[in-house]
């Protein structure tokens, strides 16, 4: 299927877009996507062909394709903090989930499970998040094969980075404070 016009126009736009074109159908799914994120981001919409972005403003994003299955990504968190990751496409997409790295801390689902004692201790205590009665938060990952569906898109995957670095960034000011509170006042608030 040919590309449109507009469609062209944005495959110039995107860098290093013709690692991409080998023409199996992984990478012509990763190609729509990444053509409409990019709609996305040149006109600060938030939605565009099956592409939603509810919790990130999509001009806060970026991408860089970096080999024929691999794309990094970088988003703004909280207006001050960048995300980066890279997803790495199997030749199973997408009947299986990508592989979800972050550039500084390594597999995306490690983390997960390394938080999810404190996320959950904190849960339970302060009932404050609406999180089911999951184990634990790479158990509930999108990214799990389990939860996983072919019709799952990438900014789904962007939404839910976003979502668990929220927790993630909510622990460690939630013990930040508590020592704070521990080393001036002598005990806890709770």
């Amino acid at each position: 299927m040919p590309w449109t016009e507009e469609e062209q126009y944005y495959i110039q736009q995107i860098p290093n877009f013709d690692m991409l074109k080998n023409g199996n159908y992984v990478n012509k799914r990763v190609q729509n996507e990444l053509i409409s994120i990019q709609k996305c981001i040149d006109y600060d919409t938030k939605v565009d062909r099956g592409i939603e972005f509810k919790n990130i403003e999509p001009i806060f994003i970026e991408f860089l394709i970096n080999d024929k299955n691999k794309v990094t990504f970088s988003f703004l968190f909280k207006y001050k903090y960048t995300i980066r990751f890279q997803l790495i496409f199997k030749p199973e997409y997408p009947f299986k989930p990508p592989d979800c790295n972050l550039l500084n801390n390594g597999d995306y689902k490690i983390l997960l499970a390394r938080i999810s004692e404190h996320y959950y201790k904190t849960d339970n205590s302060s009932k404050k998040t609406d999180v089911s009665e999951e184990k634990c938060l790479c158990c509930s990952t999108v990214l799990c094969r389990n939860n996983w569906y072919p019709g799952m898109k990438i900014s789904s995957l962007l939404e839910e980075i976003n979502t668990n670095t929220t927790y993630m960034y909510d622990i460690v000011y939630k013990m930040l404070e508590n020592k704070i509170y521990d080393k001036y006042l002598g005990y806890q608030l709770l």
